[in-house]
């Protein structure tokens, strides 16, 4: 998948695709069984090219639903280039950060946990708060993945 926070979430009820930021995800196209029952000639074929296009070009799924009105939802999207970027710019080894911060390395978790994350995974800690809306997403987005 080219982005890694375009999500599609598929129940006996509805079909959401949708960007998960780390917050409150936002909907790219949603679609609730209501609707397909109501007019099924419009949106049964909306919802299955919605799905395909997620699948096959999600950059066409985006130009399709943009316009007015409507966040600007490429500036939300991220790749795992964007994750691995960040990681090497803001990442630091638990030694490292406790060094630069003046901590004991065997006491520091506690005290650790407070401005940063640990990404157990790449054995690193990344801030948690930063200026840059877009940095801000990404960094929220790894810290409240499983």
């Amino acid at each position: 998948m080219k982005y890694l926070n375009l999500k599609l979430a598929i129940d006996s009820e509805s079909v959401n695709v949708y960007v998960e930021t780390g917050g409150e995800p936002v909907h790219v196209v949603y679609w609730h069984m209501d609707e397909w029952l109501e007019d099924a000639e419009s949106s049964v074929p909306a919802t299955v090219n919605a799905v395909h296009l997620f699948h096959t070009n999600p950059d066409e799924l985006i130009e399709k639903v943009s316009g007015i009105g409507v966040p600007d939802i490429k500036k939300l999207l991220f790749t795992s280039e964007d994750v691995e970027s960040f990681t090497l710019e803001w990442g630091q080894s638990h030694d490292q950060l406790c060094y630069a911060l003046g901590y004991d390395p065997e006491t520091s978790d506690d005290l650790l946990v407070v401005d940063y994350f640990w990404m157990p995974v790449e054995e690193i800690w990344c801030p948690k708060i930063f200026n840059d809306e877009r940095v801000q997403m990404i960094a929220d987005y790894l810290r409240h993945k499983e």
